[in-house]
């Protein structure tokens, strides 16, 4: 049986792959190259933070189509990425995801979550586990872990729209507020 981790070189994934680890879990951590907006800067994180991490590290290249929102959130993108995972692992026992708490995409909150989780159980006769070790956290206490626990935090990368840091996507705002505290 496999452990995953839906893995995009941000710190919420790198977090969560961190927190599986320290509990024993050795995840693969899987990768999409869906043809996103920051998909180069996203698997040269990914690379780099699976040696650190210390876990294997898959990339899956599937482009689908995709629209961009005006606060970078690309709608449907957890959606995709759970679905993809479940037809690329066939093996899986736990499927984790590094959505927190505060913010506004609908594919990071707790309805989302049980509604996936059931379709997952759906699909898996209730084996596999869907989990979001973050999804209790708001930004802030990600980042406050990741010092603590020494992880490096500038080898993440969290931009939606764009290979380098656009300064204007929820996740750019959100990363400069939280890091400038």
């Amino acid at each position: 049986m496999t452990d995953v981790v839906l893995f995009s070189g941000g710190l919420d994934s790198t977090v969560t792959a961190h927190m599986l680890r320290s509990v024993g879990v050795e995840p693969l951590l899987l990768h999409f190259d869906y043809g996103q907006p920051a998909a180069a800067r996203e698997k040269i994180a990914s690379n780099s933070l699976s040696g650190v991490l210390g876990c294997e590290l898959r990339t899956v290249t599937t482009p689908i189509p995709y629209s961009v929102k005006v606060n970078g959130e690309i709608p449907g993108r957890n959606l995709f990425l759970i679905a993809a995972a479940l037809a690329v692992s066939s093996d899986l026992r736990l499927l984790a995801l590094g959505v927190h708490r505060g913010t506004d995409y609908y594919d990071c909150n707790a309805d989302f979550l049980r509604h996936c989780e059931q379709i997952i159980n759906g699909y898996s006769s209730g084996i596999t586990q869907l989990v979001a070790p973050v999804a209790h956290l708001t930004k802030q206490e990600i980042v406050a872990y990741a010092l603590e626990c020494k992880l490096p935090i500038d080898l993440t990368y969290s931009c939606e729209r764009a290979n380098e840091p656009c300064g204007a996507c929820a996740s750019c705002r959100q990363r400069r507020d939280v890091l400038s505290c």
